[in-house]
């Protein structure tokens, strides 16, 4: 299994991009899954930069719906438009940030889950999931390092 970070707020080489939030490419069992999508569609070029096959992905999993998690699906998508998306339970749910007496969303709203229907292969927990065995193997290897 590898694991590479395609993007998050500090970049390991000036060559490449980095933003608020969080994109895993992940090689698992001759397959290959993104771990979240960033803010910005970035985590594709970093790829590209990586020379990553990132327009074979077969699956994306979304950790939670927060922008910066999110926010670069439709990059990943237009490359992978069959690529499963992969929910946990919670992913689906609005997420908000308190600003004084009001509160503003942080997500990508109920109507990217609705883009994303046909690809959706698991909208419960992820231990349900068909191909859960790549998250028990993620969630394995990095709290070995």
């Amino acid at each position: 299994m590898k694991i590479i970070c395609l993007i998050e707020n500090t970049a390991a080489d000036e060559k490449l991009f980095f933003e608020e939030g969080l994109s895993l490419f992940v090689e698992f069992n001759g397959r290959n899954y993104i771990i979240d999508t960033g803010l910005t569609g970035k985590a594709v070029d970093n790829a590209r930069r990586m020379r990553l096959p990132i327009d074979e992905i077969d699956g994306v999993i979304i950790t939670h719906n927060h922008a910066a998690h999110i926010g670069g699906i439709d990059a990943i998508m237009r490359l992978n438009p069959k690529a499963e998306v992969f929910l946990r339970a919670g992913a689906q749910n609005e997420v908000f940030k308190k600003n004084g007496l009001f509160k503003s969303p942080v997500g990508a709203g109920k109507s990217f889950f609705k883009k994303y229907s046909d690809n959706r292969c698991c909208s419960t927990a992820f231990q349900k999931c068909a191909r859960a065995s790549i998250l028990q193997a993620v969630r394995i290897s990095m709290t070995k390092t």
